[in-house]
């Protein structure tokens, strides 16, 4: 995934674009999904161990999992 501010997320699992959109699409949707929801103990992990370095952590992680 990525953004129009320049954010990147890459998605854990692949998502095949073939067959009927809405089908594909869904699945894009769900992926989406997955990936924020894995990513986002991540991000609280990481903001717990820069509590000081907020603004650090405000730069390396993408605004969907923040």
């Amino acid at each position: 995934m990525s953004s129009t501010e320049g954010e990147y997320v890459e998605f854990i699992k692949a998502v095949y674009l073939e067959g009927p959109v809405e089908a594909w699409l869904c699945d894009v949707e769900k992926n989406m999904r997955f990936t924020l929801k894995k990513r986002l103990p991540e991000c609280r992990n990481a903001l717990k161990k820069s509590l000081t370095k907020r603004d650090k952590w405000i730069k390396e992680w993408p605004g969907q999992v923040r």
